[in-house]
């Protein structure tokens, strides 16, 4: 695999994978669990659920980019916890059409 600036790391996502981004730098979590029922969502940091669809293969992709990082809840479940990361807050940061996006994408 070569090397991707943070800028071409960014015009490689889709519209959907960038609206994930925005909503974890908001402070939401995308959380995932296990076994036969899989499923991801969002979540608050009080543990509330948030409505919005979540596809794993997404999560996938971002994680493996280096983009969100998994995180230690501090309450033991058997769901897993990510945020985040600095390098994929720098892709945020280098998006042409930022401002728009986060309005599209608010929570």
């Amino acid at each position: 695999m070569s090397f991707q600036t943070v800028a071409q790391v960014g015009k490689s996502l889709s519209e959907y994978q960038l609206a994930i981004l925005i909503r974890m730098s908001q402070s939401l979590y995308a959380v995932t669990n296990e076994g036969a029922n899989f499923s991801a969502w969002y979540e608050y940091s009080n543990h509330v659920r948030l409505a919005i669809p979540l596809r794993r293969d997404s999560l996938n992709i971002l994680y493996s980019k280096g983009l969100i990082t998994s995180y230690e809840a501090r309450i033991p479940t058997r769901n897993y916890y990510y945020i985040i990361s600095e390098r994929g807050l720098k892709v945020l940061d280098t998006l042409k059409d930022r401002d728009t996006l986060f309005r599209k994408y608010q929570i």
